[in-house]
């Protein structure tokens, strides 16, 4: 991992993982003129001044040094894009990377502190990348276009959750319609309050993640499937080109690791051309937003009862009904 010294404005190697340095990191969305690491590597300070993007990069390391941070990860310039094996390495690390920071700054340049209505239509909102990066951190503050405070994931919970559909337990790290403080029930054998997040995820089914993503665009159509890897725990390298097999690859990775059978439950929105080639969604547009599905607990017979197997882009399927598939819709 490659991070951005706050101070000296160097970049700084960290091959090894049990050895890196506390550090912020930055969510934004891609404008002109971004500093990338081999403008790092190869301007003086001068002439990075004169990039559009470089005011981006010095607030970030402001922000994080007032906050105490002597490092931070930014994306434009902590990765060489030029290495495909980096690359490849980074976004399959990026969900970790994420999650393991101390805090994430959400930069969104369109919005104006105080202003509600420009804070909901943010294009930060509609990127496939900034899904993650708004899920994956412990804290994640929004600041505006000149770098003044809009507030936390936590204190911004019930806008998030009108915008983007993603349930306030997720966004706020409690179970479902719970509103209190988690710390009073860290002791409390009584409730089930669920303290770990990655529980909290495991616990939500494939489609009501795939309905997160629904209305997020990314520039190449392959990175629509690559920027949901970490959302979904899985790996697979990246082949840009692919196009569309990016997508049936994901599906593939998500069935061998979870094994969650709401990966069926979408609807038949523009299914048509896609139905030929394979029995399962055509994108993240396919979930419904406005329903949830919940994983249920299994009886002994239920967990013995194998709906599909996948065999490459082949699939054997079982059908039965809902009721028997091991969940609910709510």
């Amino acid at each position: 991992m490659r991070l951005l010294n706050t101070t000296s404005f160097k970049l700084e190697e960290f091959p090894i993982e049990y050895r890196r340095p506390q550090y912020a990191i930055l969510s934004h969305c891609w404008g002109e003129g971004e500093v990338l690491f081999e403008h790092m590597e190869s301007m003086d300070r001068k002439a990075l001044r004169s990039m559009k993007g470089y005011s981006k990069v010095i607030h970030s390391c402001k922000r994080a040094r007032a906050d105490g941070h002597r490092y931070i990860w930014i994306d434009t310039c902590c990765i060489d894009k030029r290495s495909s094996a980096e690359l490849s390495l980074a976004i399959n690390s990026m969900w970790n990377w994420y999650r393991h920071s101390e805090v994430c700054y959400a930069y969104l340049a369109d919005v104006s502190a105080g202003d509600d209505y420009s804070f909901r239509r943010s294009r930060w909102f509609l990127r496939g990348w900034t899904l993650q990066e708004l899920i994956a951190p412990e804290i994640v503050n929004f600041y505006d276009k000149n770098w003044d405070y809009i507030g936390s994931r936590y204190s911004q919970a019930s806008q998030i959750v009108e915008i983007t559909g993603i349930r306030e337990h997720v966004l706020r790290r409690h179970t479902h319609g719970l509103s209190l403080n988690l710390e009073a029930h860290l002791c409390c054998k009584e409730c089930r309050v669920t303290t770990n997040f990655d529980d909290i995820l495991k616990s939500t089914s494939v489609a009501t993640k795939m309905s997160w993503a629904k209305r997020r665009e990314t520039t190449r159509i392959e990175d629509q499937s690559y920027c949901l890897l970490g959302l979904f725990g899985v790996y697979m390298p990246l082949l840009y080109g692919e196009g569309n097999r990016a997508w049936l690859r994901l599906l593939e990775e998500i069935i061998k690791c979870t094994g969650d059978q709401s990966i069926l439950a979408f609807s038949h929105y523009d299914y048509t051309a896609f139905a030929a080639v394979t029995p399962f969604a055509p994108s993240p547009e396919s979930f419904a937003s406005n329903i949830e599905m919940i994983k249920g607990h299994s009886s002994k017979a239920i967990e013995e009862f194998k709906p599909y197997e996948v065999r490459g882009l082949h699939g054997k399927a079982t059908l039965g009904p809902a009721r028997a598939l091991g969940f609910l819709v709510g």
